[in-house]
């Protein structure tokens, strides 16, 4: 390989860490405010959590698109947090596999739709969660 190559390769190496470490960093952020984590540790100054939450999603959106399959979880939640739950369902849907969604992605839609007071969608996607994912624990109810 030539010095130009290797140099390329190492460079896309670093910038994968760094992608890595940024997203790591967002979802962390933004798992101190699950309900079940806040019931254990809650968060003490909410300003400065929103700060850190908000620097961390756009210091990884410089560098990929938060649209992105990868990534768009973060989305959703940065749209969640600011109160945008419809938009927050659209990015959801937007990433569905129709044939059979992941399970914390219909957790999430159901959510949504209590959140809103949409009980007859929040029932049909509780129904949809337990035929698709028989296993699926009650506890989050």
């Amino acid at each position: 390989e030539s010095d130009a190559k290797k140099l390329d390769k190492e460079m896309k190496e670093q910038k994968a860490i760094l992608i890595d470490a940024l997203y790591k960093k967002a979802r962390a952020i933004a798992w101190k405010e699950l309900p079940e984590v806040i019931k254990d540790n809650p968060i003490e100054d909410q300003a400065q959590q929103d700060k850190q939450f908000d620097q961390a999603y756009e210091a990884l959106s410089a560098w990929v698109d938060p649209s992105d399959e990868e990534y768009f979880m973060l989305k959703v939640r940065k749209e969640a947090r600011q109160q945008k739950i419809a938009q927050a369902i659209l990015t959801l849907l937007s990433h569905f596999d129709n044939d059979q969604p992941d399970e914390i992605h219909l957790e999430k839609l159901r959510d949504f739709y209590r959140e809103l007071g949409w009980d007859d969608l929040a029932s049909q996607t509780h129904e949809r969660l337990l035929l698709e994912y028989p296993n699926h624990s009650e506890d989050d109810e």
